[in-house]
Parts: C-alpha cells; sequence; structure tokens
C-alpha cells in the first residue's frame, strides 16, 4: 500500500507542477509576402490594398494608408481624388492581429499616382457651310466637370508637314459643362484639313489630354480663318 501511495503522489504532484508551468505563447504574425496596391493608381481611381500573406493565423487585418510617410486615409480602398494625392508616392500599410492580440506591421511598395485618363467620346464633328466647324460629345469621366473643374475643348488645324506639334487655333476654348459634355464652333478656310478636337483640362497634372483627329473638307467660298493664331 506504501508503494501505490508514493506513486499516486509523485502523479499528483507531476500533474500540479505541468498545470503550473508557463504555456508556451503563439508566434505573433509575421508578413510572408508584402501587401500590394490593387487597381490603377491614378487621380480618379479607387485603388484596393490586398493584404499580402503572413504567418501565424492573423485573425483580422487594418489598413492604413500613407502618402509621403504620413496617414491620409484607412480601410481597405483609398479614394485618389485630391490633387495632393498625385504630387507624393502612396503606400498602404497592413497590421495583422492573431487570436492572442499580437500584432505585426507591413507595407506595400509606395508609387506615385499618375494623372487620370480622360477621353473624349464625340457625337458631331462635321465640316458646315462657309467654313463652319461643329464638334459636340462629352468628357468622361464625367466627373471631371462635375467635381473636379472641368476645363475646355479646342478646335486646331495641323500644320502641313509639320511634326513638332504646330496648329493653327480654330475656336476659342469652349468651357465643359457639368456632365462633361460640350459644343464647340470653329472656322476655317477653304481645304482638305486635318482637325483636332483637343481636351485641355482645367489642372494640366490631373488629367492625361487626349485629341480627336478628323479629315475635313471645308467648301470653297468659305470664310478665312480670321484671328487664328499659330502655336506649337
Amino acid at each position: 500500500m506504501s508503494v501505490d501511495f508514493r506513486l499516486g503522489r509523485a502523479l499528483l504532484l507531476g500533474a500540479l507542477a505541468a498545470l503550473a508551468a508557463p504555456s508556451i505563447a503563439a508566434a505573433a504574425p509575421v508578413s510572408t509576402a508584402p501587401p500590394s496596391i490593387r487597381g490603377t493608381l491614378a487621380f480618379g481611381q479607387t485603388v484596393r490594398c490586398d493584404p499580402g500573406q503572413w504567418s501565424g493565423a492573423p485573425t483580422a487585418f487594418t489598413y492604413d494608408w500613407m502618402l509621403n510617410g504620413s496617414s491620409r486615409g484607412s480601410g481597405p480602398t483609398f479614394a485618389i481624388d485630391d490633387p495632393y494625392f498625385t504630387a507624393y508616392p502612396l503606400a498602404c500599410q497592413v497590421t495583422a492581429t492573431d487570436a492572442t492580440g499580437a500584432t505585426a506591421v507591413a507595407s506595400s511598395a509606395a508609387a506615385t499616382p499618375r494623372p487620370g485618363t480622360a477621353k473624349i467620346v464625340v457625337s458631331r464633328f462635321v465640316a458646315q457651310r462657309r467654313g463652319r466647324i461643329l464638334a459636340t460629345g462629352k468628357i468622361t469621366p464625367a466627373a471631371i466637370g462635375r467635381r473636379w473643374d472641368g476645363g475646355s475643348v479646342v478646335l486646331r488645324r495641323n500644320v502641313p508637314g509639320r511634326r513638332d506639334g504646330a496648329s493653327f487655333q480654330l475656336s476659342d476654348p469652349t468651357p465643359i459643362r457639368r456632365d462633361g459634355s460640350f459644343k464647340v464652333i470653329g472656322a476655317d478656310a477653304p481645304g482638305r484639313w486635318q482637325i483636332r478636337l483637343d481636351f485641355v483640362p482645367a489642372a494640366l497634372n490631373l488629367w492625361s489630354t487626349p485629341e480627336v483627329v478628323k479629315r475635313l473638307t471645308i467648301s470653297s467660298g468659305g470664310r478665312g480663318c480670321g484671328g487664328c493664331s499659330l502655336t506649337g
């Protein structure tokens, strides 16, 4: 009986010692593949932060958008809708948290958003009597006119044989409307010309400057260009 008692007492003390021993803490999250910015990194776009890959079984992620090292927003998405955002590199910073509350931080590579991509959608582009040229359509995205100060459209004629972009201006710059639509009227001398319709954004560093080129025939007897100027 004494042997059984000693064995039972030893087993009991061993169990108590095991319960009292400190448990080994689970490893904190570790980034194994860095976060990345998904989407078009350009003005007027909304991008998303991919958290990357982690070890340590994180259960939650939080996001911080860093512009030139300073926080400019939180959440998994970020709208590039402020001109300030196109002047500095942007990165998304991710904080991973596991079930025990342990955290770790990782950041994407930083890159500077580029100007947005504007497009001219033309509904009419015709030469009419007496050298009159009419163009109507829309500049997209429409928010260019509604939110970002718009801009104007202008008609020009390419100078034959010139490769430096020189052109005759055939109309005054015509502001686009709040919905992005426009109607611009110009005039040119008789002939078969290469006529350009240019978009000139209010802030040149925020949007691309697309153009549409049409070869139009101006009937003879039409009036000349008047006060057109050679530019470029």
